[in-house]
């Protein structure tokens, strides 16, 4: 099993800190990589923080998340 530590800039975030670090498993890493590609995203990062970003703006219209990052 391969785990990846991804490291994501957010430069919207307001606070000490601006990245955030998670780990994704070979499975996750090969579906990101196909839709990478497919999408032409120029990187891992910008894809995931592409994702997160819709996921908390999903959220936030559904109003089940109050806090904005």
């Amino acid at each position: 099993m391969c785990i990846v530590n991804e490291s994501l800039l957010f430069d919207k975030i307001q606070g000490p800190s601006r990245t955030l670090s998670i780990k994704l498993d070979c499975n996750t890493l090969t579906k990101i990589d196909y839709l990478i590609k497919y999408y032409k995203f120029r990187s891992r990062s910008e894809f995931i923080r592409n994702a997160i970003m819709y996921k908390i703006n999903q959220l936030n219209k559904d109003g089940k998340y109050s806090q904005v990052l």
